[in-house]
């Protein structure tokens, strides 16, 4: 990406190395006098001379194809305007271009081939037959045409002019010719017509190879159908006439027929008399399993519960039982309340069956008492803590303190309020120390001072300042230079400028003075050359209290 200058430089009489004048196809857009250009279609330097731009020397090569001949002694180059023009051993390149009206004299002898020549001594690919070799060629072909076939296996030829194409038939195939006429016939085999097989037998055929039916006949089958079963006897089923029944148990196995397919099942209600073992899993799909037994034995340590509770933790999770008060049927038991925080309850005395979940509200509800050893963190309220035996309370989470103010030597502020501790616990911070800071003035930030303070992001950013030229503003076409004021009370500022278009950085005349000249520490001047293409984003930054440098001279 080039870099954009806006203003002239001044190279004080040093040399200029190395250096390439601009190359392109096209001649660069908004010109000066003086630009110069070097045209890559032409290969010839160019200058613009205030309304057009002309070459500025000798050309030594042809000019490439389209482009005009010169008209001014600034190139000599020799053109063909008109004439005739003689090419001695050239080659002409017509790639992809057209060339009409094209009218030929007469052609070189050898590139013709006369009718005493004949084409058939002369097959090559660099010379043209006249009208009557094409003739007399064509002609000596067609009566020497005859017709080439081929078959399965072999190959063969007939002269069209003296030869007749004979078809004849292999086993089993007569061919007969009339008139124009071919008939191709399959002949009979010793077979009789008819049709062959029953329901008490099969057909049988011989095929020969060349796969016709050579002899026909048939073979008796069984038409009676044994069957077999855990118990009991059979005597066979009759194929056609009689119907092969499978039946069921009463509650036990049931069997239904539809079309040609039998379907044995279990019934909707299953009684076992005996003993059921299943050697799988048992799924139970139902809304209410009873198990009537007097113990219930269960191999499972861990017994999974709210199975379908997996899309919103909406049903309580426990167990509960049934005892008889007076008369009355209540419930006690332990469960997760998925209403209050998944806390786990014991309750009893509830008169009111749970469902999905334990009604805390309902008639009897109370909270059972665990008589236990308790292990790990409690929470919650404590009625009474006044116990000898009580050696600590680990951490305390909420609640407020009121007693006395516990002082900094023992982890505490040594006071009541913030303010009164925020004094107490103070302390100035250091290279080494954590501690408290000062906030600089705005103007101890602007000017770099205030030893030992600091500045927050909005002071620090009123040490720039941020505008932008408008180059349509009224009279900055004519005086070129824009005068900024930033009052930042230095001379040591950095400006930058670059395109508020492009975002490119630019360089123009940058001057710490005002607009007559004269020095300022609280303006700059900005000069151009020319007028820009688009704005100018200007950045001032102050470099006021930055720490002095050390500079060597030998």
């Amino acid at each position: 990406m080039a870099v954009p200058f806006l203003h002239n430089i001044d190279l004080n009489e040093n040399q200029l190395l190395n250096a390439k004048v601009h190359t392109d196809t096209t001649a660069p857009s908004n010109p000066g006098t003086g630009s110069i250009w070097f045209d890559t279609n032409t290969n010839l330097l160019k200058i613009y001379r205030g309304g057009s731009w002309g070459n500025v020397y000798v050309n030594t090569v042809a000019p490439a194809v389209g482009v005009a001949h010169p008209s001014s002694g600034d190139q000599i180059t020799s053109f063909v305007t008109s004439g005739s023009l003689t090419l001695t051993n050239k080659t002409i390149d017509v790639d992809n271009n057209t060339i009409s009206n094209i009218e030929v004299d007469n052609f070189k002898a050898s590139a013709i081939v006369i009718e005493s020549e004949g084409i058939g001594s002369n097959d090559n690919d660099t010379t043209i037959p006249t009208s009557a070799a094409v003739v007399d060629y064509v002609a000596s072909q067609i009566t020497l045409e005859d017709l080439d076939f081929s078959g399965d296996s072999g190959t063969g030829s007939v002269d069209l002019n003296s030869q007749t194409l004979a078809i004849t038939g292999d086993t089993g195939i007569t061919t007969t010719a009339s008139g124009q006429g071919l008939s191709i016939d399959l002949d009979d085999t010793a077979v009789t017509p008819g049709s062959y097989g029953s329901s008490t037998a099969i057909p049988t055929f011989t095929v020969d190879q060349q796969g016709r039916l050579t002899a026909a006949g048939t073979a008796s089958i069984t038409t009676t159908l044994d069957i077999a079963a855990d118990s009991g006897t059979d005597d066979g089923v009759r194929l056609g006439t009689d119907t092969l029944t499978i039946s069921g148990t009463t509650n036990e196995i049931e069997t239904s027929v539809s079309g040609d397919t039998i379907t044995v099942g279990l019934p909707d209600n299953v009684t076992v008399g005996g003993n059921l073992i299943v050697s799988g899993n048992l799924t139970i799909n139902g809304t209410t399993t009873d198990i009537d037994t007097t113990n219930l034995v269960v191999e499972d340590p861990l017994i999974k519960l709210a199975k379908l509770n997996n899309s919103s933790d909406s049903l309580d999770i426990g167990f509960y039982g049934l005892y008889d008060t007076a008369g009355t049927d209540k419930y006690a038991g332990l469960f997760r309340d998925a209403s209050d925080s998944s806390k786990f309850k014991l309750f009893k005395d509830l008169e009111t069956e749970p469902t999905t979940t334990v009604d805390t509200s309902g008639t009897g509800y109370a909270t059972g008492t665990l008589v236990a050893n308790i292990e790990g963190d409690l929470t919650g309220t404590i009625l009474t803590a006044s116990q000898t035996n009580i050696t600590g309370v680990g951490t305390i989470t909420t609640g407020t303190w009121a007693a006395t103010d516990i002082a900094i030597a023992h982890g505490g502020t040594g006071a009541s309020d913030a303010a009164t501790a925020f004094s107490n616990l103070k302390q100035a911070a250091t290279t080494s120390a954590t501690g408290v800071v000062e906030l600089a003035t705005a103007t101890e930030a602007k000017d770099g001072s205030g030893s030992g303070k600091v500045i927050d992001a909005s002071q620090l950013g009123a040490r720039s300042v941020a505008v932008q030229i408008d180059k349509d503003a009224t009279n900055f076409s004519t005086n070129k230079y824009a005068e900024i004021t930033h009052n930042l009370n230095t001379e040591d500022v950095i400006v930058q400028l670059f395109d508020a278009v492009t975002k490119e950085t630019v360089y123009a005349d940058v001057a710490r003075t005002d607009k007559t000249g004269t020095a300022s520490t609280t303006k700059v001047k900005v000069s151009f050359a020319q007028v820009p293409t688009n704005d100018v984003d200007v950045i001032i930054t102050s470099a006021k209290g930055a720490t002095a440098g050390t500079i060597a001279y030998s």
